[in-house]
């Protein structure tokens, strides 16, 4: 990577979100888009610091690289994670096509 981005995430263990027993990074603020993306954190029985690192944001278009680090947070706090909405979907599709021209 030429320009490292450091990006912090939020470890959710165990997912009960997901009905999942694996470890899940979340990033709530993507510094690219703006929204809450999730990255694997690997099984309960692995150590999910081995999952931080570079990764590619999961962005609707023109995913980018950062690195994912971390504070020690594990509390999942819902009223921070923002999914796009239908309207921020076609903003950023018109936004895209735009740029291709």
């Amino acid at each position: 990577m030429t320009n490292e981005v450091l990006v912090p995430a939020v470890l959710e263990k165990g997912s009960a979100r997901k009905k999942t027993n694996n470890h899940t990074w979340i990033i709530y603020q993507c510094p690219f888009c703006g929204f809450s993306h999730n990255h694997g954190g690997g099984p309960a029985t692995a150590d999910p610091v081995k999952y931080l690192g570079g990764r590619v944001s999961h962005c609707l278009y023109d995913s980018q690289e950062y690195i994912l680090t971390w504070d020690g947070t594990t509390l999942f706090d819902p009223k921070k994670y923002r999914t796009p909405t239908k309207l921020d979907c076609r903003k950023l599709e018109k936004k895209h096509k735009a740029l291709e021209k």
